[in-house]
C-alpha cells in the first residue's frame, strides 16, 4: 500500500561551506559517523550540484531529503505546491553548453580557415599532383568543393555562436521576468 508522497522540504544554505557542515546543520540527529555519512549521501543524491568544487555558496536553496532514522532540523521547511523555489539549473547549463559550443565553433572555424589556406597554397597542389598525377584535371574541382565545404563550416560555426548568444539573452530575459 502506497501512502501519500512525502512533502518536499527545502533549506537555504547559511554559513555552511562544506557538505559535512551542511549535513550536520540539517540533520543534527545524526549522532554516529554512519548516520552522518548517510545524511551526506542523501544530500548529494538530492542535490548533485553540491558535488561541484569550490564550496557551497550561501543563499542557495537545496532539497532536504528524507533520511530514514534521521530527523531534519527546523531549518528545513516544507515547500508548498506552486511556491517551491527549486534551484534553476537551466541557465547554468545553457551557459556551460554555450561556452563549450562556442569553443567548438571557434575550433571548427579555425580548422576551416587553415584548410582553406592549405588548399589555396601552391605547395599543396604540387604535392597532390606529385603523389596523384591522375588528379591533374580534377584538382580545380577538388579545391573548389573542399573550399566550399570549409566556407559552409565557418558559416555554420558563426550561426551556432549567434544562436547560443540569442538563447542566453532569452534565458536572461525570462529570469528577469520571473525575478530570479
Amino acid at each position: 500500500m502506497t501512502g501519500a508522497p512525502m512533502p518536499l522540504k527545502l533549506a537555504t544554505i547559511g554559513r555552511q561551506r562544506t557538505l559535512s557542515g551542511l549535513a550536520k546543520s540539517l540533520f543534527p540527529s545524526a549522532s554516529s559517523a554512519e548516520d552522518h555519512q548517510r545524511a551526506e549521501a542523501a544530500l548529494l543524491k538530492a542535490n548533485p550540484q553540491l558535488a561541484d568544487r569550490g564550496g557551497i555558496a550561501a543563499g542557495v536553496t537545496v532539497v532536504v531529503p528524507d533520511v530514514p532514522g534521521l530527523r531534519a532540523s527546523e531549518d528545513a521547511r516544507e515547500a508548498r505546491p506552486g511556491t517551491a523555489q527549486l534551484p534553476d539549473r537551466g541557465a547554468e547549463r545553457l551557459k556551460a553548453m554555450g561556452a563549450a559550443s562556442e569553443e567548438l565553433a571557434k575550433l571548427v572555424q579555425e580548422m576551416a580557415k587553415a584548410e582553406l589556406a592549405l588548399l589555396k597554397g601552391a605547395d599543396f597542389a604540387a604535392l597532390l599532383l606529385r603523389e596523384h598525377p591522375e588528379l591533374k584535371e580534377e584538382l580545380p574541382n577538388i579545391v573548389k568543393a573542399t573550399s566550399a565545404e570549409a566556407e559552409r563550416s565557418m558559416a555554420q560555426g558563426k550561426e551556432l555562436v549567434e544562436a547560443l548568444k540569442s538563447a542566453r539573452a532569452d534565458q536572461e530575459r525570462l529570469q528577469k521576468r520571473r525575478g530570479t
